[in-house]
């Protein structure tokens, strides 16, 4: 935070300029990606500001970051045990291992696709008035998300030694493939930064439309994707990801899942790539409108 404390850019108005950047897309990639490395330092600034600040004014601190997946988790462990409801799930699985490890990949992608508009809302004051890389804000919403689930990792690592599931090797990939659901969930949230900025309806519809999604979604029973024929499984663009993630890492084999990553990797390059001319593109004009 220093390095922009001291810069004289801090003082100087910020002028947004007329000319539409797309007109120029050579020179608005190169400044892309200079952006990011100039924006490491701040981008990690914010991180550790942010996640002192969430957690140091709470009296039961990280434990925030764990009670939700648990929570979730026990209330449907209950239910299946209780018979209430009769999940479809591998029996060959501990229901608690599976549940956990599907409940902590959909907070990590509904926490990412939340996370643009929130870190953007709570620095509104800041990007009218100080001239920064916009995009450490991203950055440090993407590394925040990231933080949050890594411990849940560890507490679902503790369920696994608990109920003496097999451990095997590919576990570890976990974290790393859970990446690509944290960045499907990002770039969602920053393809809705132009309209949730400016409409309020969009954050009050957000939690709406992912409780509906929750169910959709293979979490709490088990899929088999060359079966399922039904549409809604189908055209729910986190069906293939969560299935590939989740079963490498309760059966260790990556083989059968190998051209799913691949696909996913490729998808959301390019959309990646998009949201973040949107999102360059776009927020001069919404910091100029509010």
């Amino acid at each position: 935070m220093n390095k922009y404390k001291d810069n004289k850019k801090i003082n100087t108005p910020i002028i947004y300029s007329a000319e539409n950047p797309l007109r120029s897309p050579l020179k608005l990639i190169k400044e892309l990606f200079s952006n990011i490395h100039s924006a490491r330092e701040l981008t990690w600034s914010l991180t550790v500001r942010d996640i002192t600040a969430k957690y140091r004014q709470t009296i039961l601190g990280y434990f925030w970051a764990i009670f939700p997946p648990i929570l979730t988790s026990f209330l449907f462990v209950f239910l299946q045990k209780s018979a209430v409801i009769n999940i479809n799930a591998n029996k060959d699985v501990p229901y608690p291992v599976f549940i956990f490890s599907g409940t902590i990949l959909w907070l990590l992608f509904t926490d990412s696709l939340n996370a643009p508009l929130r870190i953007l809302q709570g620095n509104k004051s800041m990007l009218g008035k100080i001239n920064f890389p916009r995009e450490a804000l991203i950055l440090s919403a993407f590394l925040q998300v990231m933080f949050d689930f890594l411990i849940r990792f560890l507490i679902l690592m503790v369920v696994v030694v608990y109920y003496q599931y097999n451990f095997h090797s590919a576990m570890l990939l976990y974290p790393f493939l859970a990446i690509l659901i944290c960045l499907l969930g990002i770039i969602i949230g920053v393809f809705l930064i132009p309209i949730g900025m400016l409409y309020s309806d969009v954050i009050s519809a957000i939690p709406i439309i992912t409780q509906l999604w929750f169910f959709i979604t293979p979490i709490i029973y088990d899929v088999s994707l060359g079966t399922s024929t039904s549409l809604l499984f189908k055209l729910n663009p986190v069906t293939y990801i969560f299935v590939a993630v989740r079963n490498i890492f309760l059966y260790g084999n990556i083989l059968p899942y190998l051209s799913i990553i691949i696909s996913y990797i490729i998808v959301l390059f390019i959309l990646l790539f998009l949201a973040w001319v949107i999102y360059k593109v776009t927020l001069p004009l919404l910091i100029e409108r509010f």
